[in-house]
């Protein structure tokens, strides 16, 4: 006995395993014993977790370092007697620490990358909100100022200056802002790391104990055994995720380190950091460690340390360079800033287009019958027909939410039938009689669905039994009235006081005039109509569009859309939500909640109206009911139109895929768009809606870019469309990126295409962008925030001077996207107006504003992800010189130049600080 007892001490260094010995005289004891070395090295290969064992199969797949089939080859010249058993058991230690350092190798890769974009990324944010605040100083502390000097709430106001006084000195302080940058890194770090070797641990027997080194517990002293080992495991386990997460907060301490000498110096030495704290602090397995054996090991994993050293050296490089240049370059932008007071530039204002819009609608005719307050709303839509088409146009593309805007896009008067007395029914026997001699007899009308600027829309059904939708010029409405406009309106543009619009002005506006003449005289072609319906079918698939059947006589005859307006669900919607409200037992007899119910619905929507200056509650729920009825009778298909907050948030996620198929999908053989997407021209299908399938699978699927069609949607009124080229897609797309960056190069390129005037484009194209970059770059103009729009306004006044007329294509897209971006405004207004319609105390209040602001982020968040997802599709659309264009363009500013700086800085100049936007 004592000889066993002597054999398990003498090997007790050598890894053991648990071991029943029966003495001669029938004794039981328990014991260690050394593993056999193939025990062994499938005791160790189990540890591999899912970076391990892909490590382990590139290093039998090239034959470098030490693999699992080297140690079975060893294992084999050991059992040969060809080499020691010591020896092979070397091998095995060193198979595994080379695993060991595999894992933190790579967990370090993503740890040390968290703490880099973390560090690099919160370092250069602030730094840039620091120059905002720098060049804003004057302004920010005449603010501070005029609050101390303020009569009511000192105390309040006292603080208030203390907290903007040490953000500013904080602002200032490069070494502050390096600290907190560091501090944040440290915690991506450390989380980051702890994360990945967790998940890197799945499939790894690590911390695990194995029955069978416990005689697949036999005996309860067995298991006793057993428990006892596996619960110092866990506490082994727990042991490395401290040393994991202390290492990656490592990682993060010493990020600062990288920034030396603009990183020549600072990445070598943070790679030296890295290797030591990756031996030092994370790597447990080895029990004396020292300088010489942290060699060794580099020696003998060279290949890990090689490949790490690799996989970081060069982003850190890049990263540390971008940051020390932006920083002395930021330094510089804010210097020619800080001191000086810009001037108005100008070329900002209003566009052309918004120019001809105010001069139109403040012509002494047109404001006479706006104005008119003993005109109704619908005589007041007859007359400004009447007056002129292109003040009716302006009104209805507007958005500006008022009660003739609105009815403009779907509630204009009928001219070619009346309602009955009693005020619910119509008398079609006009427009049957009209319908009849033109269509020889054919089809039936049943009701009017809708009437718009230039054309009423007549539900019918055709001898076949089918319904159709019957769409025909308004009276009074053809080529001749709008020419006879165009020329009012021209006569009101010669008459403009010269002194305060030269002739050349007035030349450049009249050629405006003719072009929007031209898309209004599209309108009222029906077989141009017709014909861009089949173009828009083919480049549309997440709506449908509705098709033309034929073209007869003045009446187009088209599939009927499928659903009710987007306008009149959103005022449907609101009534429901009002009669509830009314109907509840508590919710209505709330003072507060009801105020806030009829001040959040629109004064001007038809909702609107109808409740104005109405007290009793019971007079309201009747007027409420009777407008639903109303608006469901000419929905018959559908009982009951009630959507809920996840049926609105539903559409709004649907009706963004429509758009970014429109405005942002890139087809290489070109597309057809449609131009005016307002609320009555769109449709939705409510039962398509309320049946999707999926739920939260089927959202996923959408935000991964894999989605079937649900054909919620319907386009109607497809008179006015943009037709686009691939090249013009993505141009209209670049536009963004151009604006982002100050490449006025590119933005002079495309406002010229397909451009009229004297100058050749090329000429005109070198005017723009000399103009551009004086003001993109001087001292002494304003700039504001440039978004597309104002951009476009600033090149339509730069051109104006010029006298050149920008091309119709881009004119009619900006109108287009303007249209659209309206619609999806009305539909995240119901998601909002649903939120605050339950206010019913300031608790409930608060709450809601919260989820509010919550929804409006989560919306716009979804989009720009639909958009970035779209644009990276795009390039598969696109050639080998295309997509090097795209990514590589020469004329874009880097984002750590001084002239990017200086552009992106100059637009916050004279902004108060709280209103400074984050735009780099």
């Amino acid at each position: 006995m004592s000889d066993y007892i002597q054999n398990a001490t003498v090997l007790s260094s050598q890894p053991q395993v648990r071991q029943q010995i029966v003495t001669p005289s029938g004794q039981i004891i328990y014991t260690n014993s050394v593993r056999n070395l193939q025990d062994e090295f499938v005791h160790q290969h189990k540890k591999n977790g899912l970076i391990e064992r892909l490590y382990n199969g590139l290093k039998n797949l090239t034959g470098l370092g030490v693999g699992s089939k080297k140690v079975k080859k060893v294992i084999a010249q050991a059992q040969n007697g060809e080499i020691s058993e010591d020896q092979a058991r070397k091998t095995i230690e060193r198979y595994r620490n080379s695993q060991a350092s595999s894992a933190q190798a790579v967990t370090d890769i993503f740890s040390v990358g968290a703490a880099g974009i973390t560090f690099f990324g919160i370092k250069n944010y602030i730094k840039k909100c620091a120059a905002a605040a720098e060049i804003n100083e004057k302004n920010i502390l005449k603010e501070l100022d005029s609050k101390l000097s303020s009569k009511f709430d000192l105390k309040f106001n006292f603080s208030n200056f203390i907290n903007d006084k040490q953000c500013l000195n904080f602002a200032k302080n490069s070494g502050k802002i390096t600290a907190v940058a560091a501090g944040l890194a440290v915690l991506a770090g450390a989380t980051v790391k702890l994360f990945s070797t967790k998940i890197n641990r799945i499939g790894s027997k690590e911390f695990k104990v194995d029955k069978k080194d416990y005689n697949n517990l036999a005996t309860s002293q067995d298991r006793a055994m057993y428990k006892a080992d596996k619960k110092a495991l866990k506490k082994a386990r727990r042991k490395a995720n401290f040393r994991n997460s202390v290492g990656g907060a490592m990682n993060g301490v010493m990020m600062p380190l990288a920034m030396l000498g603009g990183g020549i110096a600072g990445v070598p030495l943070y790679l030296v950091g890295n290797s030591l704290n990756r031996y030092f602090i994370s790597n447990h397995e080895e029990k004396n460690k020292s300088f010489n054996s942290y060699v060794e090991n580099l020696k003998n994993d060279s290949l890990t340390h090689v490949a790490v050293t690799t996989a970081l050296a060069i982003p850190m490089l890049k990263k540390a360079k971008f940051t020390s240049t932006m920083e002395s370059n930021l330094q510089k932008a804010v210097n020619r800033l800080k001191d000086v007071d810009l001037t108005k530039s100008d070329f900002k204002g209003k566009t052309t287009y918004q120019e001809l819009d105010e001069i139109l609608m403040d012509s002494s005719d047109i404001r006479n019958i706006i104005n008119n307050d003993k005109l109704s709303l619908e005589d007041k839509v007859v007359k400004l027909s009447d007056e002129n088409i292109f003040a009716v146009k302006f009104k209805q593309i507007s958005g500006d939410k008022s009660a003739l805007s609105k009815a403009l896009q779907e509630d204009c008067p009928p001219t070619r039938c009346a309602l009955n007395p009693d005020g619910k029914t119509w008398n079609l026997t006009e427009i049957q009689d009209f319908v009849s001699k033109n269509l020889d007899g054919k089809y039936e009308v049943k009701q009017c669905l809708g009437v718009g600027t230039v054309a009423e829309t007549y539900l019918a059904v055709g001898s076949d039994g089918k319904e159709v939708c019957l769409k025909i010029l308004k009276k009074g409405i053809d080529e001749a009235k709008i020419n006879a406009d165009k020329t009012k309106f021209i006569n009101i543009i010669k008459s403009l006081d010269s002194n305060k619009y030269t002739q050349e002005q007035k030349e450049y506006f009249i050629k405006n005039i003719d072009d929007l003449a031209d898309g209004i005289l599209k309108e009222v072609d029906f077989n141009h109509e017709a014909k861009a319906a089949e173009e828009l079918v083919k480049s549309t698939k997440n709506a449908k569009v509705v098709k033309p059947i034929k073209v007869q006589n003045g009446i187009y005859v088209m599939e009927k859309a499928d659903g009710i307006s987007l306008k009149s669900l959103v005022e449907l919607n609101m009534a429901y939500n009002l009669k509830d409200a009314i109907n509840s037992k508590n919710a209505f007899q709330n003072e507060i909640m009801k105020e806030n119910l009829l001040n959040s619905i629109p004064k001007d929507s038809k909702l609107g109206r109808l409740l104005k200056d109405v007290k009793s509650n019971n007079e309201m729920l009747e007027i409420v009911e009777n407008y639903i009825k109303k608006v469901e009778s000419r929905t018959p298909q559908y009982d009951n139109i009630r959507l809920s907050k996840d049926d609105f948030n539903y559409l709004i996620e649907e009706y963004e895929q429509v758009l970014v198929e429109q405005f942002t999908k890139v087809d290489k053989n070109g597309k057809t768009l449609h131009a005016d997407i307002h609320p009555g021209n769109i449709f939705i299908d409510i039962n398509a809606l309320k049946n999707r399938k999926g739920g939260k699978l089927s959202s996923l699927t959408s935000q991964l870019g894999y989605r079937n069609s649900s054909n919620i949607f319907t386009l109607i009124d497809t008179g006015n469309v943009v037709k686009q080229s691939m090249d013009q897609a993505l141009d209209a797309i670049n536009l963004t990126s151009y604006i982002e960056r100050g490449n006025y190069k590119d933005i002079a390129q495309y406002v010229v295409k397909g451009a009229k005037g004297k100058l050749s484009e090329k000429e005109m194209a070198e005017i723009i962008e000399k103009e551009l970059k004086e003001l993109f770059t001087n001292e002494t103009t304003e700039l504001g925030l440039v978004t597309n729009e104002g951009l476009l306004s600033i090149t339509s006044n730069i051109m104006r001077k010029h006298g050149v007329t920008p091309a119709d294509t881009q004119l009619n897209l900006n109108k287009a996207k303007q249209s659209a971006s309206n619609s999806l405004s009305e539909m995240i207004d119901q998601v909002l107006w649903m939120n605050m319609a339950k206010i019913d105390g300031v608790g409930s209040a608060f709450t809601a504003l919260g989820t509010t602001t919550k929804d409006a982020l989560s919306m716009m968040n979804k989009y720009k992800q639909m958009q970035s997802r779209q644009e990276k599709l795009n390039l598969a659309q696109m050639t080998k010189e295309q997509i090097q264009k795209f990514k590589n363009n020469p004329n874009m500013p880097a984002k750590n130049s001084e002239e990017y700086l200086f552009y992106k800085l100059k637009q916050q100049k004279q902004a108060p600080i709280k209103k400074i936007d984050n735009i780099f």
